[in-house]
């Protein structure tokens, strides 16, 4: 083989060492058992045909991760650390099977399976539609999670705009001399509600700044509000401390499907948690009650004197049992 396709002059004279690659499909039926997480390698193994190990696991970690940091905090509820379990376990599943269905493909022999082969990739390869679904399945940033009760929406949005467990679009919006991206919005680490007006209206600014501060007071020191402004400038006249967007253009209501009054509530890992349309405030309520805990929990484990009640903390003795267990 060195001599077909080696370099010229090459010459093959002793092998030191060599080991024996196999292929693997396997994936572990719980990735959470009480306070043991488990994922990345320790969690799915695969063939390395197309390049979804690295991407998967980080994938797990980010998943995770967040929602950790809150339990860790005693912000949000217990339950949300099972969420982890149903979004993650789906798309190992899905890559296991992508991954397994290219290796298949890719082993085909004989020269009538080799020439269809060919064939198959020459044809598929000219097409951009393809090749931006290949880049984008490559990067996994169009896996979609399926809904549970931590990904939800409520009111009509007419299939317009990302739904609950998508990626929130990444854009560049805002006046010409103040370009921004959409994801520097989620580099606070918090989750991120987005709110949008129908139209230029002070009233309805009013109103939605009031929805702002009624959402941080539910989740105090883990949210994070904007208001989009279909203008250059930012009102004088609104109260509460809220952030604004001016987006002239109208890029982000465009992006979001935003076409009516709504809002969205981005999670740190970028993926869409909910929305609805019109932005009622006993609705948004509804839901973050479902994610965080108690505001008066939450303000008493601020001042330390709450219980903690964190799904994660984990003492020295917890872990050696965890060990021991695995």
């Amino acid at each position: 083989m060195l001599d077909r396709r080696g370099a010229h002059g090459a010459v093959l004279r002793e092998i030191d060492w060599f080991s024996v690659f196999r292929l693997e499909r396997r994936m572990v039926e719980r990735f959470r058992v009480g306070r043991v997480f488990v994922l990345g390698d320790a969690a799915h193994v695969h063939s390395a045909v197309l390049n979804q190990g690295m991407n998967t696991g980080i994938g797990d970690t980010y998943n995770l991760g967040w929602k950790l940091a809150l339990a860790a905090k005693g912000l949000a509820r217990p339950e949300l650390l099972d969420s982890f379990q149903w979004e993650r376990h789906a798309t190992a599943r899905l890559v296991l099977r992508n991954s397994h269905a290219a290796t298949r493909m890719v082993g085909i022999r004989g020269r009538t399976g080799n020439a269809a082969r060919a064939l198959i990739l020459r044809t598929i390869t000219k097409s951009e539609s393809f090749q931006r679904l290949a880049r984008e399945s490559g990067a996994q940033i169009n896996f979609r999670y399926a809904a549970n009760r931590f990904l939800a929406e409520d009111g009509t949005f007419r299939r317009h705009g990302p739904r609950p467990g998508a990626r929130a679009p990444y854009i560049q919006f805002g006046p010409s001399s103040a370009r921004r991206r959409s994801f520097d919005l989620l580099h606070y680490g918090h989750h991120v509600l987005l709110l949008f007006a129908a139209r230029s209206d002070p009233d309805a600014y009013r109103r939605l700044a009031e929805l702002a501060v009624l959402a941080q007071a539910r989740a105090p020191g883990a949210l994070q509000t904007f208001l989009v402004l279909p203008e250059r400038r930012s009102p004088h006249d609104v109260p509460g401390e809220i952030s604004f967007l001016p987006d002239p253009h109208c890029e982000l209501p465009s992006a979001f499907g935003a076409r009516t009054e709504c809002l969205y509530l981005v999670r740190p890992d970028g993926y869409v948690a909910y929305r609805a349309a019109p932005a009622d405030p006993a609705l948004l309520t509804g839901y973050l009650d479902r994610v965080f805990r108690p505001a008066e929990d939450l303000m008493a484990s601020q001042r330390g004197t709450g219980p903690r009640e964190d799904a994660c903390h984990l003492r020295r003795k917890d872990l050696c049992e965890a060990e021991r267990a695995w």
